[in-house]
């Protein structure tokens, strides 16, 4: 028979288990967004998740790139490419460097994303 003190532990040990599923849950929801970006933009440095774009006015194709600056945002670092159409799209994406926004021309998008 189970003494008190186990059922108390066992009840620690899910409180516990159901408090990390829930951060990890809340991990992947927006908590920032970059505001309307036209220009290169370092967004954030170290690792985010990116969840979502919202592109403003639809100009050339942009992209995000896994960068921890916007001097070192090269071709081999673009992830994504962002559309050259007015919308949001959903995506879950980690950057690990950080993240650098490179719009097309005459375009504007919002990055949501949140810190990893």
């Amino acid at each position: 028979m189970a003494s008190l003190d186990d059922i108390l532990t066992s009840l620690k040990n899910v409180v516990t288990a159901a408090n990390g599923v829930a951060q990890g849950l809340q991990r992947q929801v927006p908590t920032t967004t970059s505001g309307q970006l036209s220009a290169n933009t370092l967004v954030q440095t170290g690792f985010v998740r990116v969840t979502g774009i919202a592109v403003v006015t639809a100009g050339a194709i942009g992209g995000l790139y896994d960068a921890a600056t916007i001097a070192g945002a090269g071709s081999g670092q673009e992830v994504y490419a962002v559309a050259a159409a007015v919308g949001y799209t959903a995506v879950n994406m980690v950057f690990e460097n950080g993240l650098v926004y490179k719009p097309g021309a005459g375009q504007v998008a919002t990055i949501f994303y949140s810190r990893v």
